[in-house]
Order: C-alpha cells, then sequence, then structure tokens
C-alpha cells in the first residue's frame, strides 16, 4: 500500500504539472467567473424580492434531521433504512450499499435532499427564463460533480475495489487519467470507449463498396444490393458533418446500409471531409450546392434514373430540407420522398443545448474561430457529453478513474469518438441562420444564392423520426416539420439520438409510436392520442418508402462506376486534424455564458 501511495503522489503531481503548463496556453475562467457573477446577482434579487428562503431553508433541515433519524435506525437497531425517494432511473445509486449501509444511506439522501434544496433556492421569477434556464443547468451541472458516488471513499463499489485490490485500482486509474490528458495534451473528459477495440473498415464500417466520386467538400460511397432484382430508384443518405458516416454502417448486425443492401437498395452515402485550417472560408453553401446537390446529380447521372430517395440524419436533415426548399423554387424534381431523422426544425424547441448559442456567445466563438480556422470536433462532443453528464461522463470517470478499469468497448461510442472538425464560415452561417434565425419557421429567411427558403411550399413526400429521450435534438423541435409539411408521416422511436435511430428490427428494442392525425394537432396531442408499437421503426419507413422505389430490375453493368478506392474511403478514415489549440479550450469558449 505505501508503495502505491508514492505512485498516486507522483502520479498527481505529474497531472498538476500538465494542467498548470495548459492554463498557461489559454485560461478557461471565464465560465466560472461567469457563474459566479449570475449566482451573485441571483442572490441580489432574491433578497430584495423576499422569496421566502428561510421557509426553504426551514424545511430543509427538517427533512435533514428525518434522514439522519432514519439513519440512525439502522445504525443502532440492526433495522434497514425506510425505502429512499431516490428517483428510480438514477443509476448512480444503484448499488444495494446505498440503501443497506447506513452510512452511505445518509452520504446518498443527504446528497440528494441538498441538491433539491440548492436548486429551490433559485427557483423564482426575478430572472428571466433563458437566464434562469442557464443558472439552472450551471448549477446541476456543478451538483452532479458533488455526488458522493464521484468519490473514491464514498462511493460503496469503489470502497470494496479498493480494498479488495489494495489501492491497484487508484493507481490504474491515475494512470488511465494520465493517458486521457496526455493525449489530449491538456484536461481531457474521460475516454467514452475502449478506443483500441474497434478499426474503421475492418469491424466497423464493412459492408461492400465503392467511392466513385469525390471533391474537396465530400467522397460519394456507392452500396451495390448482392442480389437483384433491386429497387429502381436509389436511397442517398446524408449524415451530420459533425460526425462520421459510419453511424449507419456500424458492425453489421446493426448497419442500417447493410440492411438497405439486403433489401435490394442501390444505396449511396455521403462521407463528409475532415477539414483542417485551410476550409476556414467554405460556407454553408458549399456543403449545400457542392455538397449534396452535387452529390444527387452525380448519382442521376450514374444510375440514369431522374430521382433519389434522400435521407438526412440531424444536421444531415436540416440542410436536405433546406436544399429541397431551394429546389421547390427552382422547380428541381430530384427527389422522389425525403426522409428526416432527428432533425430540427424549430431551433427553439433545442432545450439544453441552446443553452451555449447567444449572440454574445457566438461573438465570442467568432474570436476563437477566426484563429484556429474551425471549431475542433473535440469541442462538439464534450458539448454533447455535458448534456448528459449523469451519463456521459460520470459513469466513465468512476470507471477509469477509480475502479481503474478500461472504458467498456461500445461501437457507438467508438463513432462518438471520431470527431470532425467544423469550418469557421460554415458553422458560424449555420448558428447565426438557423439557431438564432430559427430559418425553417420563417418563410424567407435563409437565402442560397437569391432564393428564399420557404419549407411549408415543398410538396415532396417525407417521413419524420424523431426520438423520445432524444437529448441533442428533443423530439418537439423535430416535430414542427410534420406540421408545416403537408405530404408527411411523423413517428416518434424509443430512446434516444443515436440508439433510438440505429434500432435493427433483429433487436426487438425501444418501440415507436404512430398517429394518423392532422398536421394542426399539437406535439403533446399526437404523442397523448399515438399507437405505440413493438419493435424497430425501420419496417414501417421501409413500407412507406415502397411507392417511391419505381420498378425492381435486375442490375444494369453500367451503374458501377470506376471506383477510386473501397469504401469506406480515406475521408472516413481521416483522424481531425490538428488546429493548433486544445479543443477543450473551444468547448470552454463555447460553454460560458457571457457577463452583462
Amino acid at each position: 500500500m505505501k508503495k502505491h501511495l508514492k505512485d498516486i503522489q507522483a502520479f498527481h503531481n505529474q497531472i498538476w504539472k500538465t494542467f498548470l503548463e495548459q492554463q498557461q496556453k489559454g485560461s478557461c475562467t471565464s465560465l466560472w467567473d461567469t457563474i459566479t457573477n449570475a449566482c451573485q446577482e441571483d442572490t441580489k434579487t432574491a433578497t430584495q424580492k423576499d422569496i421566502c428562503w428561510n421557509d426553504i431553508q426551514k424545511q430543509y433541515f427538517e427533512n435533514l434531521e428525518t434522514i439522519f433519524t432514519k439513519t440512525m435506525g439502522g445504525f443502532f437497531q440492526n433495522d434497514n433504512p425506510l425505502p429512499p425517494e431516490t428517483p428510480p432511473l438514477d443509476r448512480r445509486f444503484q448499488d444495494p450499499e446505498w440503501q443497506t449501509n447506513p452510512m452511505f444511506y445518509y452520504l446518498k439522501e443527504s446528497y440528494l435532499l441538498y441538491s433539491d434544496y440548492v436548486q429551490n433556492l433559485f427557483e423564482h421569477e426575478d430572472l428571466d427564463a433563458e437566464s434562469r434556464k442557464k443558472l439552472q443547468f450551471y448549477i446541476k451541472n456543478f451538483l452532479d460533480a458533488l455526488s458522493p458516488s464521484n468519490f473514491p471513499f464514498t462511493n460503496p463499489e469503489v470502497v470494496r475495489e479498493t480494498v479488495k485490490q489494495k489501492g491497484e485500482n487508484l493507481v490504474k486509474g491515475f494512470q488511465n487519467y494520465l493517458k486521457d490528458q496526455q493525449k489530449h495534451q491538456g484536461p481531457a473528459l474521460p475516454a467514452l470507449t475502449d478506443l483500441s477495440a474497434f478499426k474503421v473498415g475492418e469491424s466497423l464500417a464493412t459492408t461492400p463498396g465503392k467511392v466513385i466520386f469525390e471533391n474537396e467538400i465530400f467522397q460519394l460511397i456507392q452500396y451495390l444490393p448482392p442480389k437483384t432484382p433491386y429497387y429502381e430508384t436509389p436511397v442517398l443518405i446524408i449524415p451530420p458533418w459533425i460526425n462520421k458516416f459510419y453511424i449507419f454502417d456500424l458492425q453489421p448486425e446493426k448497419s442500417f446500409i447493410r440492411w438497405n443492401v439486403d433489401a435490394g437498395h442501390v444505396v449511396y452515402v455521403i462521407s463528409w471531409v475532415n477539414p483542417d485550417a485551410s476550409y476556414a472560408s467554405v460556407g454553408l453553401k458549399d456543403y449545400l450546392l457542392k455538397g449534396i446537390d452535387k452529390a444527387i446529380e452525380k448519382i442521376k447521372s450514374t444510375t440514369h434514373v431522374p430521382k433519389v430517395n434522400a435521407v438526412g440524419f440531424c444536421v444531415g436533415g436540416v440542410a436536405l430540407l433546406t436544399l429541397m426548399g431551394y429546389y421547390q423554387k427552382k422547380g428541381n424534381t430530384s427527389i422522389a420522398s425525403a426522409t428526416l431523422l432527428a432533425s430540427p426544425t424549430d431551433f427553439r424547441e433545442m432545450g439544453d443545448l441552446s443553452l451555449f448559442v447567444s449572440k454574445e456567445q457566438i461573438q465570442i466563438l467568432e474570436k476563437t474561430l477566426k484563429k484556429q480556422g474551425g471549431l475542433a470536433g473535440e469541442a462538439m462532443m464534450q458539448i454533447f457529453r455535458s448534456l448528459r453528464a449523469n451519463e456521459l461522463i460520470w459513469p466513465n470517470y468512476i470507471n477509469s478513474y477509480l475502479l481503474g478499469k478500461k472504458p467498456t468497448p461500445l461501437d457507438f461510442l467508438f463513432w462518438n469518438s471520431d470527431t470532425t472538425n467544423l469550418p469557421a464560415k460554415m458553422h458560424l452561417e449555420y448558428l447565426k441562420e438557423f439557431f438564432l434565425g430559427n430559418a425553417l419557421m420563417k418563410s424567407n429567411e435563409y437565402h442560397l444564392g437569391k432564393v428564399g427558403i420557404d419549407i411549408e411550399t415543398i410538396t415532396n413526400p417525407f417521413f419524420i423520426v424523431a426520438t423520445q429521450r432524444d437529448h441533442i435534438v428533443p423530439w418537439k423541435a423535430a416535430f414542427p416539420a410534420f406540421q408545416k409539411l403537408r405530404n408527411s408521416r411523423f413517428i416518434l422511436g424509443g430512446s434516444g439520438h443515436i440508439v433510438g435511430i440505429i434500432n435493427p428490427p433483429s433487436g426487438q428494442k425501444y418501440g415507436y409510436w404512430t398517429n394518423e392525425t392532422p398536421h394542426t394537432i399539437s406535439a403533446e396531442e399526437w404523442l397523448h392520442t399515438a399507437t405505440k408499437h413493438a419493435g424497430s421503426w425501420w419496417k414501417e419507413w421501409q413500407e412507406w418508402l415502397t411507392p417511391y422505389l419505381g420498378q425492381r430490375t435486375l442490375l444494369p453493368k453500367d451503374i458501377k462506376s470506376p471506383s477510386l478506392e473501397d469504401a469506406p474511403g480515406r475521408y472516413a478514415l481521416q483522424k481531425a486534424p490538428d488546429l493548433k489549440v486544445n479543443p477543450i479550450a473551444g468547448f470552454w469558449d463555447f460553454y460560458a455564458p457571457v457577463k452583462s
């Protein structure tokens, strides 16, 4: 044990040395300064308005006394404490000792009570809605960090493991911590998954295909059915440019691409470039016209079919919908049908993600992006993880740093960690036009070239999918597309942003809701009267898509375009180029609220 303590001290010194060196390169204090300012202003306002804090405190101490009494009963009467009021889905406290051991019971219950107490102190009407929402978010993240489950001697599982291994787990944990910090050359969050467990092109993205076209924006990958006959009208998948395309081609049993190819579809997929600083001046227009529009034209010339069935996921769906508004005005009939997967339409409903976007924050971000040429993909990943810290940060922290284990190998978390940079101009345009301007909800708010976009004029058939527990695109942010696009069908899937979309029928998981109601119905009414179905929405989509697939026919020889390289292609293999900054610094610039 003495040797372990010495090793831990050495690791500790190295960690702090790395951290202090990083602080000299770029400070992250703006976050903490602004939170302090917000709390001070809030306290001042609350005092002036007499929010009855005394009553809140009185109730807090009464409840704390009740918890203490229950705990003493567990100590001296050899009884188990009474059942707690812990939320049933709170995964932090699933270990039995949080309930049966009086000490851990008290730590847990007093922490949960204190969390409620602190959040209740700021539940008043003296802040505008946006400021109050920001403050609540930061307070919750701070309180989440204070959970007794996150500390080695107040987590029963960690205590047991430390005794069993004589501290070896803590030494391994520090080694894991150092690896993460050294990899990112500065402060970083714990790894999401074991990155050595998968390899793109070998264990992931293995569906046979060919890259048939590329430019500076994207590669176009063609996947042909192994058997004939095939459906005449092909499917084009447009992934978000903030991640790699192979979310649609994970392991074979989960692959959306393989499932479609096996069903007889000719599938094309856009694989976006992973840009470096030289892409700083590439804009949103380039991604739409040199990207998606160019891909559609290439598919039409290759297949000799006048239309495609387009599928857009997340930001890819926003781009698809925008381009279709452009097509509608230009009389372009290249799209037979469109599918929007977890794609926001009303950005006012974007939940906690909207806390990172305001005029002031974008001004700060703009200065940063001008220096580095783009937003580091790592920064976006950190933002998404912070939205669900108790699921995407702290469990990994406990597993890797306190228990000393390797991260659990999960294919979709590997994909999530394989980040893509965003060009400065394109990203800022997207934030300004869509997040702040809410362009899709307004007529002619956004112009592609000289063409104003009005999605209500689009007449194409749409299949719209959102997921119930999506923390990135809440389903109520996607639902307005159903209200505005009169030739559309809406499906609500179970689970979240990734797992609810990549939900193969073989898994028989999560389920989905349907409702054949008018487009004028509200989101709440839609869900209240919807019908729940078991399994995956994929089969429902396939049935809906059938009328737009054309005839089933033999595969013509000339559809096999000259191949540039095998799938998944080198764009998918590119690691995010270094933007000459610590990615976490970009995250803090984006994360920090602005002082008034």
